[in-house]
C-alpha cells in the first residue's frame, strides 16, 4: 500500500512535459500582439511616415515582429503561410512592384517604393494571423482608435498653443502629426466609423462613453480641418455604416454616430473662433463641451434602452429619433451664422462645383498620368514615376508630388499588372465580406461591417486625393482589409490546409528571405541617413566658415560620412550627388596646384554625376547639384548634358533654360577671346536649338490654366544674348 502511496503522490506532484512550452507560447503570443499593436498605433505620430527616413526605421521594427511570430510558428509547428486566395492576391501585388524596378525611370525610388509595398504585405500577413479570435479584432480596432484621438488631440492642442509639433496648426487649419489637412480629416473620419462600430456593439457604460467622446473630438478636428473632400467621405461613410448594420443596431449607430459630431460641431462653433482668431487663451475651455454631449448622449441612451426592455423597440427607436432632433435644430440655428462667418457655408457649397480649381486641378493630374500609363502600360513606371514624369506631360507649369488618385498611382507605378492585382484584392474584399455575412452572427457583423465601412471610405476618398502616399494610412488600410480576410479564414468552411514538405520549406525560405530584405535593407538605409545628415552638417559648417585649415577639416569629414551613406545605399542620388560634389571641390583645389592624383579623381567624380544621373534623371534638384559639380570639374559637355537633363525633367520652369543659356553664351565669349570662332560658332548654334526648344514648349501651354512659377519666357537680358548669338550664326 505504501508503494501505491508513493506512486500517486509523484504523479500528482509532477508537471507536464509541454507546461513550460504553454508558458513560453503565452507570453509570446502576447509580446507578438503588443508589438503589432505597436506598428499599428505609432506610424501616424511622425508625419504618417511620409518621408523615407522614418519609413526605413519602420523596416526594421516590421523585421523584428515578422522574425518573431515566425519563431512561435516554428514553435508549434505550424509552417504554413499564404491561406486564403486574398493572400496570394496581396503577393501578386507585391510581385507587380518588383516586377516594375525592370525599366524604372528612378531605380532607387522604386526600390524604395517596392521595400513599402513588401512592408504593407508583411503587415497584413501579421494582422491576419494575430486576428484568431473576435476579441483580438476589437483589440487591434481599439489601437487604431486611440492612435486616431491621439492625432486629433495634438492637432486641438497645437491651436490652442499647447502643442509645438512643427505644421499641426497652421494658416487657421488644425493638420495635426500627418501636416495635411486632407488626409488628416480622411484618416480621423474612418476612425470615427470604427469607433461608432466599437460603440454600437458595446455593452458597457464607461467604454459607450470613451467611444462617443472620442468621435467628439476627432469629429471636431475634422470640421477644423476645413478638407471639404473629408466631410463628403465623413457624411457618406456614416451614412454607409448605418445602412448595412442589422436591425436595431441601425438606430445605435445612427445614435452614436449623430450625437458623435453634434459633439464635434457643437464645440466647434465656439472652438474654432477662438483659435481662428488668435484669441486661444480661454479656448481650451469649449473642450468641455464635448464632454458634456458625451455624457448626455450615453445618460439618454440609458433611458432609451430601460424604455425598450419596458415598452419594447419601436416606442424606443421613436424616442431615440425624437432626441435627435430636439438635440440637431436649436444647434442648426445657433451655428449656421457662425458656419457662414467662417466660410464653411461656402466650402461645402464648394463640393459640387466641377468648376473649382481644386476638381479642374485633380482632373489635369488624371488626364497626365493616363498619359504616363500609355507610354508605360505593361509594369509601369517603378514607384516614384508619377513625380519623376508628370512635368513631361504638363500643358501648365504646376507642383505636386502626388498623382491625387491612388488607383492611377498605382498603374503609373506597376504597370496594368499591378492594377490588375489591386483590383482583384479588392474585388476579393468584396467577395469575402459577402461570405462572412451569411455565416457570422449580428454581433460580430456590426464589428465587420464598421471595419469594411472604414476601409471603402478611405478607398473612396484616395481616388481624389494622396491619402495612400502616407505610410501610417496605408497600413490603416491594408490592416482593415487584414481584419476582412482573417474573418474569412474563420468563417470558410475548410480551416484546415495540408502542408507538404515543399510548401513547409519554401514557406520558412520566404519568410526568411522577408526578414532579411526588410530587415538589412532597412538598417542600412537607416544609418546611411543618419550619416547623411552628420556628413550635411559638416558641409554646412565648412560653407560658412573662413578658415581654410578648418574649412578643409569639415569637408573631409563630410566626405567621409557622405562616403559612408553612398556605402549603405547606394540607391540614393541626393547621396551620391552630394558626395560628387564634394570630391569635385578637393579636385579643383588639387588640380590648380597640378597633383599627380588630379586625373584619376576627376574620372571618380565624373563616374560619380553620370551614375547619379542614372538613379534620378528627372530630379530637377539633383540636376541641379550634378551640373555644379560638373562646372567644379570644368567639363563643359557634362556641364552641358546635366542642364538639358534639367530641362527635360521640367520643360515648363524657365530657370534651366536661363542656365543653360547664359553658360553657352559665357562659352561663346571665352571662344571669341580666344580666337576660336567655329566653336564660338557651334555654342551659338546650340544656343539656337535651346531658343527652339523654348518656343516648342510655349506652343503647348494652356492659357486658361494658372500658371505657379515664372512665366516660360526670356528675361530681357537672355533674349539679347540669344539676338546676339543668331547675329554670329549670320556672320558665320
Amino acid at each position: 500500500m505504501g508503494k501505491k502511496k508513493t506512486n500517486k503522490t509523484k504523479k500528482k506532484n509532477s508537471v507536464p512535459k509541454n507546461e513550460p512550452n504553454k508558458k513560453v507560447g503565452k507570453w509570446l503570443s502576447l509580446i507578438i500582439l503588443i508589438t503589432a499593436s505597436f506598428l499599428i498605433f505609432y506610424p501616424p505620430f511622425v508625419m504618417g511616415l511620409f518621408f523615407n527616413r522614418d519609413v526605413f526605421l519602420y523596416h526594421i521594427f516590421t523585421a523584428v515582429v515578422f522574425m518573431l511570430l515566425w519563431i512561435d510558428k516554428i514553435r508549434r509547428k505550424d509552417y504554413s503561410f499564404l491561406h486564403t486566395p486574398l493572400d496570394w492576391a496581396v503577393l501578386v501585388f507585391v510581385g507587380a512592384y518588383l516586377l516594375s524596378l525592370i525599366g524604372a525611370v528612378h531605380p532607387g525610388e522604386a526600390f524604395y517604393g517596392f521595400l513599402r509595398v513588401l512592408n504593407y504585405f508583411v503587415i497584413f500577413w501579421i494582422v491576419s494571423q494575430v486576428l484568431k479570435k473576435i476579441e483580438l479584432t476589437e483589440t487591434i480596432l481599439r489601437v487604431m482608435l486611440a492612435a486616431g484621438v491621439g492625432v486629433a488631440v495634438i492637432g486641438i492642442m497645437a491651436a490652442l498653443g499647447y502643442s509645438e509639433v512643427h505644421g499641426a496648426f497652421q494658416g487657421g487649419v488644425i493638420c495635426s502629426t500627418l501636416q495635411y489637412p486632407n488626409t488628416l480629416a480622411a484618416y480621423l473620419s474612418i476612425m470615427v466609423l470604427i469607433g461608432i462600430a466599437l460603440w454600437t456593439r458595446e455593452e458597457r457604460s464607461g467604454m459607450q462613453f470613451i467611444y462617443l467622446l472620442a468621435g467628439a473630438f476627432m469629429s471636431l478636428a475634422v470640421l477644423a480641418s476645413l478638407s471639404k473632400g473629408a466631410w463628403l467621405i465623413y457624411g457618406l461613410g456614416a451614412l454607409l455604416l448605418v445602412l448595412g448594420m442589422p436591425g436595431v443596431a441601425k438606430i445605435k449607430a445612427l445614435y452614436g454616430l449623430a450625437f458623435s459630431f453634434i459633439g464635434g460641431l457643437a464645440s466647434f462653433l465656439k472652438f474654432y473662433p477662438a483659435v481662428s482668431g488668435e484669441q486661444s487663451e480661454g479656448a481650451a475651455v469649449y473642450l468641455l463641451i464635448t464632454i458634456l454631449v458625451a455624457a448626455l448622449a450615453l445618460a439618454l441612451w440609458k433611458g432609451f434602452t430601460y424604455l425598450h426592455k419596458v415598452r419594447g423597440g419601436k416606442l424606443t427607436s421613436f424616442a431615440a429619433l425624437v432626441a435627435l432632433i430636439i438635440a440637431a435644430i436649436p444647434l442648426g440655428i445657433l451655428g449656421r451664422s457662425s458656419l457662414e462667418q467662417h466660410n464653411i457655408i461656402q466650402e461645402l457649397s464648394g463640393l459640387l462645383d466641377f468648376q473649382s480649381s481644386s476638381f479642374v486641378s485633380r482632373m489635369d493630374f488624371n488626364r497626365w498620368g493616363w498619359e504616363i500609363v500609355k507610354d508605360n502600360p505593361i509594369n509601369g513606371t517603378g514607384a516614384g514615376g508619377w513625380n519623376a514624369l508628370y512635368h513631361q506631360y504638363q500643358d501648365y507649369l504646376v507642383w505636386t508630388t502626388e498623382a491625387h488618385n491612388h488607383f492611377l498611382q498605382v498603374w503609373i507605378e506597376s504597370g496594368t499588372i499591378g492594377f490588375l492585382a489591386f483590383i482583384i484584392i479588392l474585388g476579393m474584399f468584396c467577395y469575402f465580406l459577402y461570405h462572412i455575412r451569411k455565416r457570422i452572427d449580428k454581433d460580430n457583423w456590426i464589428l465587420t461591417w464598421g471595419v469594411a465601412t472604414a476601409a471603402i471610405s478611405l478607398l473612396a476618398h484616395s481616388v481624389i486625393d494622396f491619402d495612400m502616399s502616407y505610410g501610417a494610412i496605408a497600413i490603416v488600410l491594408w490592416s482593415l482589409i487584414a481584419v476582412i480576410n482573417a474573418m474569412y479564414f474563420r468563417y470558410q468552411d475548410r480551416k484546415e490546409f495540408n502542408i507538404t514538405a515543399v510548401n513547409k520549406y519554401s514557406s520558412v525560405v520566404l519568410a526568411i528571405v522577408i526578414v532579411f530584405t526588410l530587415g538589412i535593407a532597412g538598417s542600412c538605409f537607416w544609418s546611411a541617413h543618419l550619416h547623411s545628415q552628420k556628413g550635411a552638417i559638416a558641409l554646412t559648417k565648412a560653407s560658412e566658415t573662413e578658415n581654410s585649415s578648418q574649412r578643409s577639416k569639415l569637408l573631409q569629414e563630410a566626405s567621409n560620412y557622405l562616403n559612408k551613406a553612398t556605402e549603405l545605399d547606394s540607391f540614393n542620388a541626393e547621396y551620391l550627388a552630394e558626395t560628387a560634389h564634394i570630391n569635385a571641390l578637393f579636385y579643383k583645389n588639387i588640380a590648380q596646384q597640378k597633383h599627380q592624383d588630379a586625373p584619376a579623381l576627376y574620372h571618380k567624380v565624373r563616374n560619380q554625376i553620370e551614375t547619379a544621373a542614372r538613379l534620378k534623371p528627372h530630379n530637377a534638384n539633383v540636376r541641379r547639384r550634378l551640373t555644379e559639380s560638373a562646372a567644379l570639374l570644368g567639363d563643359v559637355e557634362l556641364i552641358i548634358e546635366m542642364s538639358a537633363g534639367a530641362i527635360t525633367a521640367n520643360p515648363n520652369n524657365i530657370e534651366p533654360y536661363i542656365v543653360l543659356a547664359n553658360f553657352l553664351w559665357d562659352r561663346i565669349e571665352y571662344a571669341k577671346n580666344n580666337n576660336d570662332y567655329a566653336q564660338a560658332e557651334e555654342y551659338a548654334r546650340q544656343l539656337s536649338v535651346l531658343n527652339q526648344q523654348l518656343s516648342e514648349q510655349q506652343k503647348k501651354i494652356n492659357s486658361d490654366r494658372p500658371w505657379a512659377g515664372k512665366p516660360l519666357v526670356w528675361p530681357p537680358e537672355v533674349k539679347e544674348k540669344i539676338d546676339q548669338a543668331s547675329m554670329i550664326l549670320k556672320k558665320g
